[in-house]
């Protein structure tokens, strides 16, 4: 939200958009926030609330496939339950993350339960997200609230990085990190950045939750200087 305001970017949260009417200079926006009704001028409106699959045209009752709360009902192999030979991937199973990657995944364990007999379920573990801001943010595996449900017992190195190198050669001001390790197998449980190449260094966190790395292996691995993933043991 810093680097929003720096660069003249107003954020506004808990706004529900209620309709948004074209006007000879673009787009009047028209919102309620915190009760009261709101009007924001546009030259651009951009839909990014999410997806959900387009089932309407499907007739799935027509097939046998069972739906419940707006999802197809699948077992771990994502084959229907009701129609065996019915099987969903990416957004149409809604089983992991709605990201593109997933859907790739989901597609090539399908195609192999199809042509090979059910043997291959989904992993989700260590799927990363970036959300493409000035400066990216990216997140992948455990938040710190959810390592604390969980009863996990972590170390935690958070903070604004001050050798954090990246940023420094980048003149980046708005920079951190925050890296959550198990304390009894030194695992990487989680890892949200923000700052310059987050978008990048964030898939070498995801391989190592993904693949059981620890934080000494990530310790232990030289990488080109000067890049981001170079700042990586100052996170650990």
């Amino acid at each position: 939200m810093e680097k929003f305001a720096a660069l003249g970017i107003e954020v506004h949260i808990g706004a529900k958009v209620e309709s948004i009417d074209k006007t000879p200079a673009g787009y009047t926006v028209h919102a309620v926030t915190a009760g009261t009704s709101a009007a924001f001028d546009a030259d651009l409106v951009v839909h990014a609330a999410g997806r959900t699959p387009a089932f309407g045209a499907l007739d799935l009752a027509a097939a046998g496939i069972g739906v419940e709360r707006g999802r197809l009902v699948l077992n771990e192999f994502l084959q229907s339950v009701s129609n065996p030979a019915v099987y969903a991937a990416g957004d149409a199973a809604q089983v992991g993350p709605p990201l593109t990657p997933v859907s790739s995944h989901d597609a090539k364990l399908v195609a192999a339960n199809l042509l090979q007999g059910n043997h291959k379920i989904p992993d989700y573990t260590g799927v990363p997200s970036v959300a493409f801001t000035i400066p990216p943010i990216a997140m992948v595996g455990l938040t710190e609230e959810q390592a604390l449900r969980q009863g996990l017992k972590f170390r935690m190195k958070s903070e604004k990085a001050s050798d954090w190198f990246t940023a420094r050669q980048a003149a980046e001001p708005i920079y951190g990190f925050k890296v959550l390790i198990d304390e009894d197998t030194d695992h990487i449980l989680g890892a949200h950045l923000v700052g310059p190449h987050a978008d990048e260094v964030i898939n070498l966190f995801a391989l190592a939750i993904r693949h059981r790395l620890t934080a000494a292996d990530l310790k232990r691995t030289m990488f080109a200087y000067p890049t981001g993933a170079s700042d990586i043991s100052y996170m650990l």
